[in-house]
Formats: structure tokens, sequence, C-alpha cells
């Protein structure tokens, strides 16, 4: 009896080259991740070394989503049939010739199959952050706005303003000093906006933490800065202070979302060096999950840090860990505390 043929739903994942039986991807994989690389301001060998068969190790950065001069019309036709697919290789490669495949991955609910497979990793915890430029972009600032938005509404309450000559949770640091501090991780990214950009290359927000000497000494010339900045900020008093926050942030909620993916911005404080901005404000959400806390807890509030930011916060500086002390003392103090002599996971 004959029957139409039965025809696939729409596609959450295809998987193709698998082990090199059908293309052999090597130079595209590694010119994509070169041209990733410099977006990010990455070393391209250091990146691809972080390939582990064909996957992309957890470094807390976003993964790209490219799509660039399709080597034939299937591939093409791919691409409108699966949204948001990750494409790489050519189809006259060899068998065997080394690859070990490539996942095209359109919906972060499969993160087994991409995991496994692909040169792109997800996971559910992340959502679309790790999938393609625009919508990495919307994650960072939202991440970034909600717990500036924390913030804000932390520095305006009654307590604040009453412990503000009062000493905080940090040795030698008082109240004022502290949401003069919190502040400016509302406060600087305006000033970082609008300082002026040449086209250094960017400093990564992993490296932005990884090269910082002298966290864990209150006396060192890093938090001396850091102290005196702050209490510059907080000399204006707990409503200006609390005001001038939320006035920069109903502002940064209208510009964030016209600021182009690439935008660099100034590091003020570091003259001569760029970031990208969605790199700083992955740095902005490491500042405000720190302080929020450090804040709530100085003057007994129930502020709580917003999930996204405090994941940003965990990534950037688990990866900063790693960047600064190597993998072995990462696991170290994660899994042999007694062997962690180098308190590996004190970034800051």
């Amino acid at each position: 009896m004959a029957s139409d043929p039965l025809r696939p739903g729409p596609g959450r994942c295809v998987l193709f080259g698998v082990d090199g039986t059908l293309i052999d991807a090597v130079d595209d994989q590694r010119r994509v991740w070169a041209s990733w690389a410099d977006r990010y301001g990455l070393d391209a060998t250091e990146v691809y070394e972080h390939r582990v068969r064909g996957r992309c190790a957890r470094t807390g950065l976003p993964v790209p989503r490219v799509i660039e001069d399709a080597p034939s019309g299937a591939e093409a036709g791919l691409r409108e049939a699966v949204p948001d697919v990750l494409v790489f290789g050519r189809p006259e490669g060899s068998a065997g010739a080394g690859d070990h495949g490539t996942a095209a991955c359109g919906d972060a609910a499969v993160p087994q199959l991409c995991d496994r497979r692909s040169m792109a990793w997800t996971d559910e915890r992340y959502g679309s952050w790790f999938w393609d430029d625009a919508r990495m972009t919307d994650g960072i600032r939202n991440a970034y706005l909600e717990a500036a938005e924390k913030a804000v509404d932390l520095l305006a309450t009654e307590q604040v303003a009453r412990c503000w000559k009062d000493e905080s949770v940090l040795a030698g640091m008082s109240v004022g000093g502290l949401a003069g501090h919190l502040a400016r991780s509302v406060l600087q990214v305006e000033w970082f906006l609008d300082g002026q950009v040449l086209g250094a290359e960017p400093v990564s927000p992993v490296r932005y933490y990884a090269r910082l000497v002298g966290t864990s000494k209150p006396d060192s010339a890093l938090n001396v800065g850091v102290r005196a900045r702050s209490e510059e900020t907080a000399a204006a008093g707990p409503a200006a202070v609390a005001e001038q926050a939320r006035v920069a942030w109903e502002r940064l909620t209208r510009r964030l979302s016209t600021e182009p993916v690439d935008r660099r911005v100034e590091v003020l404080h570091r003259p001569g060096e760029e970031m990208l901005l969605d790199g700083y404000l992955q740095t902005r959400c490491v500042e405000l999950a720190v302080h929020i806390e450090d804040l709530a807890l100085s003057v007994g509030t129930d502020h709580r840090v917003p999930d996204a930011a405090l994941a940003t916060a965990v990534d950037v500086l688990v990866a900063a860990a790693r960047d600064r002390h190597g993998d072995q003392a990462v696991l170290h103090a994660l899994a042999r505390r007694e062997r962690d002599v180098h308190q590996a996971l004190r970034v800051l």
C-alpha cells in the first residue's frame, strides 16, 4: 500500500563529519577559532590548544556562532533549516583525515550531544549565552543591569545611610567607602564608555583579574588605590551616591541596548588599555556579586546577588585562577585542600 514518505520534523541538532569520514574540517576549525580569538583579544594558538578533541574548554568566555563562506548549497540549505546552526568544514575532505567531527546545534536543550561531538559546548545553566554574539551580548548586558539594579536598591536603603561612617565587614573600609566602591561598578561603565578608544588589543576579563598582584594585602598599591577612589566617591554622602548610581543605571538601561557587539571601552585607570564592553561588564558582574554581599552583611539587609551575575562572577574568577596558577593548582584547591599551597582559588 502506497503512502507518503516520512519527513523529519524541525531539526534541533545536525551531526556531520564524525571522525573525518565526510569532511576534513581541521583548517576551517583553525580559521574560525583564530577569527574568534582575535575578536576577543585572545591568543589564537592558545585558544586552539584548549580545544580537546573538537570540544572547547569551559573558560567562562563565550563560544562563537560563526557561519562564514559556506562551501556548498547543501550547507546553505542547512543554515536555513536549523536556526543558530554552527557550520564548519568543506565537503571535499577525505575519509580518515583526523577531524573529530562537528555538531551543528540550534537548541540549548540538547547539551549532551553538543558536548560530546561539537566544537561549541552548551549548558542549560547558561541558556543562549554561548550561541551567537547578539544573544550572548544580551545575556551579559541583562545580567549586569539586573545586578546593578540590585546594587542601586541597596545603596538607597536607610540602613546604608545610617551606617555610613561605621566599619564595614572589610577591614579598614567604612560602610560609606564600601558603598562608594559598589556605586562605581555602575558609574564607571558610563565613564569607560565615554573614554577615548584608540584600537589597542583588548584585555580579556580573565586576564583583567589574573594579572592582579597584592589582592590579599590591605596595604598593597592595588588596595590602597581602590580605597582612595572609593572614599572619593563616598565623600558626596549617602543620598548623593545613591542618586548618582540610580540615574546612571537608568541611562545604562537605555544605552547598553544600542551599543554594538564589538564596542570597546577605555580602561581609565590603566592608560592605553581597552576592553570589549561585554568583557568589561563581566568584570562588573564580579564586582557587583562580591560587594553587594559585602555591603548587605555590613548593614544587616537581605539583598542577594541575582543568579546570572553570580554565575558570571564564578566563571570569570575560576578562569582567572586557572590562568594564574594552572589547572593542577586549581584541582588541589577544589579537591585536595591540604595540597593547596597557593590558595589558587583566592583571586581577589
